[in-house]
């Protein structure tokens, strides 16, 4: 298409510059590399070694994996704090183990997980764990309780 055919041009607008070709009439000139008027592109040494960063490329994080819950009798954890849920658990319990296994509870005893013992005031009880090293979590009829041991 030729600039007279473009309606969006107006003829007058354009100005060419007759004296394009003016601005470049030095090019065929030697340049003197060693004059101060000289510019160099990287402004270094052409010896030298440019310094290549590398990147690794991101990894992406695994999701963080849930913990598993603590289940007693099929019942998590965390219901056992409600009466009701930790009557059932303990009814389960109480079927599966039997009663020969009990040992009378002390501060003395040093307890572990799955011990069952029998308590003065609270009754038959199952550890289910042992939150530190004298402290025990034990499942009665009626509910958890954190007792001491291995204190002496």
């Amino acid at each position: 298409m030729a600039k007279d055919d473009d309606p969006n041009l107006d003829n007058e607008d354009v100005e060419m510059d007759d004296d394009f070709g003016d601005d470049f009439e030095d090019d065929d000139k030697p340049v003197d590399l060693e004059s101060e008027d000289a510019v160099f592109g990287d402004g270094g040494d052409d010896d030298e070694e440019e310094e290549v960063i590398e990147t690794r490329p991101s990894r992406r994080r695994a999701a963080p994996r849930k913990k598993k819950e603590l289940r007693v009798a099929g019942i998590p954890r965390t219901r056992l704090d409600k009466p009701e849920f930790a009557t059932k658990a303990w009814t389960k319990l109480t079927k599966k183990k039997k009663d020969d296994d009990a040992v009378e509870y002390s501060i003395r005893i040093t307890l572990a997980v799955d011990d069952i013992i029998e308590h003065k005031k609270f009754g038959r009880g199952y550890v289910i764990a042992l939150p530190s090293v004298q402290k025990a979590e034990v499942l009665f009829e009626d509910g958890l309780r954190k007792l001491v041991h291995a204190r002496g």
